[in-house]
């Protein structure tokens, strides 16, 4: 199977997804499969970053963004619904996920391009963690109290550790899976350099 062909990325996703969702249900029980509870953006932003990963492993950048800008539009439009205040707010909130997906994707790039053959995930977790931090004010700019943003600050954090390291780990136990590429050869699973550029 060649590395960057369909059924890696598949491969890749997958696991990332599988792997984000098992994570977010040991963190979280049922609430991650109930669309009202936060826990159940182990389902949508770990789905949108595992395939966000998968595709820049495989070279597919422009694909990444497409995925990134149709997760961006697609939360941007849900939040309309219901006026313009969540509206801006969750525009903001998506921008910063979003760009973080990007970002984690790039680390991991740069982690394997750098020699660390497995363990990028234990990174990932943290970083991804950085990027709700980041985004959390945007998610609370009405009608939340002081305490409630810090609850809601705290939650976001185990979140994003949850996201990033569950579909982080999913993503390189397909690669161990694939043997790295398709004749064995332990550097080809992806890009060889942290290049965006496209195959």
């Amino acid at each position: 199977m060649s590395p960057r062909g369909a059924g890696a990325i598949l491969a890749r996703a997958a696991a990332g997804y599988v792997c984000g969702v098992v994570a977010g249900f040991l963190a979280f029980n049922v609430k991650v499969f109930e669309p009202a509870h936060p826990a159940f953006q182990c389902l949508t932003v770990g789905g949108a970053l595992a395939l966000v990963l998968a595709l820049v492993r495989a070279g597919r950048t422009r694909l990444a963004l497409a995925i990134v800008v149709a997760f961006f539009a697609t939360q941007v439009r849900l939040a309309a619904e219901g006026g313009w205040r969540p509206a801006v707010a969750m525009a903001l909130w998506s921008a910063a996920i979003a760009a973080g997906m990007l970002l984690v994707a790039g680390a991991y790039e740069l982690l394997d391009a750098g020699g660390l053959r497995f363990g990028k995930f234990l990174i990932l977790g943290p970083a991804f963690a950085g990027v709700y931090f980041a985004a959390t004010p945007a998610a609370t700019l009405w009608g939340t109290t002081p305490s409630g943003a810090f609850r809601n600050l705290l939650f976001n954090l185990l979140l994003g550790i949850v996201i990033g390291d569950g579909v982080g780990l999913g993503v390189e136990l397909a690669e161990t899976a694939l043997g790295r590429s398709g004749d064995g050869s332990p550097d080809s699973v992806g890009p060889r350099s942290p290049s965006w550029s496209e195959p």
